[in-house]
């Protein structure tokens, strides 16, 4: 189950884009008398919020490219290629119209790796605007 959130670094930077919606999951940040471990662990759990610093939602795959869509109108797609390989890219509409960028080779070897790096660049192209 734990592979269907997204991992915490980028959580943590969809919180910092305004991310706030209902999560079935959260990250803690153990701590050790308030000084942090460096031990980051997902907890699920029915109606999980932000509580503090040391804790922060944790959405799904779906739930983050769904947000993306729907409030800066980017949708990130990942398909394969004939050698069995993954690409992603990042298109303003249905249309296939181009933004920003798509991945070149070397192509990713899984669907998650792609997945993750589609989403990273979907992070970036919004905090550079």
């Amino acid at each position: 189950m734990e592979k269907e959130f997204i991992p915490h670094e980028q959580a943590l930077a969809l919180k910092e884009l305004g991310f706030d919606e209902f999560c079935f999951g959260r990250y803690l940040i153990i701590t050790d008398w308030e000084i942090p471990t460096g031990e980051i662990r997902l907890q699920l759990g029915a109606k999980i919020e932000d509580y503090d610093k040391n804790q922060f939602i944790a959405p799904l795959y779906q739930q983050a490219f769904r947000w993306f869509r729907e409030k800066y109108k980017l949708f990130g797609y990942v398909m394969d290629t004939e050698d069995g390989n993954y690409y992603w890219g990042i298109s303003k509409s249905f249309s296939g119209e181009t933004e920003e960028d798509s991945s070149e080779g070397p192509y990713d070897d899984t669907y998650e790796e792609a997945e993750l790096e589609c989403l990273k660049k979907l992070i970036e192209i919004v905090k550079n605007k």
